[in-house]
């Protein structure tokens, strides 16, 4: 044992002395040869797709400058190959597992240099940012030939617009990126929904001649529903190539925080969100509506308000355990709720949604109760006006 763990800090030792060196060799050269290195969210789909994205739309629109080699390295297997592939028409990508493990250790180290290119994002606050230019990806045509192909073998025609929708669960997790155990996951826990509850909505779309389509590379459980309009894609026809193409060409995407809303979002698709949580998110575009989770205490389940929540710190926690320590349960959107954003949505679209006489005093509310500081001031999104409407109390 002792053995062992001397072996693991030598190879530490080692893999920090090869990054530094690589890393002083980059900076020794700045002067003469500008190179900056960017380490891309690989792992996650979401995270590949729009912290990428976001990234090139802010090259895209940069000040022309001195000439600079832009390098963006990424581990393997990614989370979608077909968008890293895409991505990789853009940009200059090195995959290497070594590589961006050893140079992830020198980035923690010496995060503001100039030398690294910054893939963060702060919450889904950056809405300037987001809108500073259009989509920076796009698919060939011997891709839009594939994926007619694709819509072809799950049963929908290229000509009738169709819904694409998902709901974030434990098994994507627990059974893609299984190198952590379901405790050490469990942290995300509050963002996991019951796709259960999208049935009632996924009916109203298909009884409305708009196919429907469950996503997911790794799901908890099939749809308990048979109906030739909604389609269990995620069990059935399933590929990379399949989950960035029909996010990318849906009329609208139908989700949560799970990072399949990824693809569509950089695209422009618009984004019907559900079951947002913490209240500092909010989706990125004006196109975009959404309704949050309500938090509701276990011992006198009574719901919170928003101010509630705020002066409790709530609408930024992250993390499970914080919710449990406060004895608050996150309640799910029901059935009903999703039922009414998506019947908004789908109006909204279609240029036929009417507005209530209040409806714009309650967006004015919500959007005034957080602080001005808070990550989701100033978002271009919409709330759900329905959702509004039968629960003003939450604005109290």
């Amino acid at each position: 044992m002792a053995i062992s763990r001397l072996k693991r800090q030598f190879t530490h030792i080692f893999r920090l002395s090869v990054g530094f060196s690589f890393y002083l060799f980059v900076r020794i050269l700045y002067p003469l040869i500008r190179i900056r290195i960017g380490l891309l969210n690989y792992a996650r789909i979401g995270h590949l797709a729009t912290n990428t994205e976001l990234c090139m739309r802010r090259m895209s629109v940069a000040s022309p400058g001195r000439k600079t080699i832009n390098i963006f390295l990424a581990g393997t297997p990614p989370a979608n190959r077909q968008l890293l592939e895409m991505i990789k028409r853009k940009l200059i990508v090195v995959e290497s597992n070594y590589l961006y493990e050893v140079l992830q250790s020198i980035y923690q180290r010496t995060l503001d240099d100039k030398i690294w290119i910054s893939l963060r994002q702060s919450g889904y606050g950056l809405w300037k940012d987001w809108g500073i230019a259009g989509p920076q990806l796009n698919f060939t045509r011997e891709e839009k030939i594939q994926g007619e192909t694709v819509l072809q073998s799950i049963g929908v025609s290229s000509e009738v617009p169709f819904v694409c929708f998902c709901a974030r669960d434990k098994t994507y997790l627990d059974v893609a990126q299984s190198w952590r155990s379901r405790l050490e996951w469990s942290y995300h826990d509050y963002r996991n929904n019951d796709i259960t509850n999208y049935i009632d909505a996924a009916m109203f779309l298909a009884d409305n001649g708009i196919p429907a389509i469950r996503m997911g590379s790794v799901v908890e459980k099939a749809l308990s529903i048979n109906h030739v309009g909604i389609i269990d894609y995620a069990l059935h026809n399933r590929s990379d190539f399949a989950d960035v193409f029909l996010a990318a060409h849906c009329k609208f995407f139908l989700g949560d925080t799970g990072g399949l809303f990824g693809p569509a979002a950089i695209f422009g698709v618009p984004f019907a969100a559900v079951n947002l949580t913490p209240l500092r998110i909010a989706p990125r575009t004006s196109l975009d509506i959404f309704i949050p989770k309500k938090y509701r205490y276990k011992d006198t389940q009574k719901f919170l308000t928003i101010r509630e929540i705020i002066d409790l710190g709530a609408h930024e926690w992250g993390r499970t355990e914080k919710y449990t320590r406060a004895g608050i349960d996150v309640v799910e959107n029901s059935s009903e709720e999703i039922l009414d954003l998506v019947i908004e949505m789908n109006a909204r679209l279609d240029g036929t949604w009417i507005e209530d006489d209040n409806d714009e005093e309650l967006q004015s509310q919500y959007r005034s109760m957080f602080p001005k500081n808070c990550a989701i001031v100033g978002h271009p999104s919409r709330i759900g006006s329905y959702f509004l409407r039968k629960n003003a109390w939450i604005l109290n």
